[in-house]
């Protein structure tokens, strides 16, 4: 069963991506046309769906991050609940991880 990011190709007015409950390997592709399509501006990716996030897409995130820091952009992430926050802790980051790049 592959599960996909949900065919929302721009960001909300506000510049805000839901992210889906179920971040894995297959919808990593998803996810990076998605974030593609709207560089060039600052997004806030709102994770408060988000029960679980694979290495895969993970590496998406992080790449963006990078790339849009570069462009002067920002990326930012709202409040993680508690599985997606224990996601970034077993990958050994904290939520600032996408926005500053810094790590623990």
């Amino acid at each position: 069963m592959q599960t996909e990011i949900p065919e929302q190709t721009n960001a909300t007015d506000k510049g805000v991506i839901v992210l889906p409950p179920k971040m894995d390997t297959a919808a990593a592709g998803n996810l990076h046309r998605i974030l593609s399509e709207n560089a060039g501006q600052d997004l806030t990716l709102d994770t408060s769906q988000t029960e679980m996030l694979g290495a895969r897409c993970l590496e998406v995130l992080l790449n963006a991050r990078h790339h849009w820091a570069a462009r002067g952009h920002s990326i930012e992430m709202t409040p993680p609940g508690k599985d997606m926050l224990g996601c970034l802790t077993r990958f050994g980051l904290t939520p600032d991880a996408l926005a500053t790049g810094e790590t623990p």
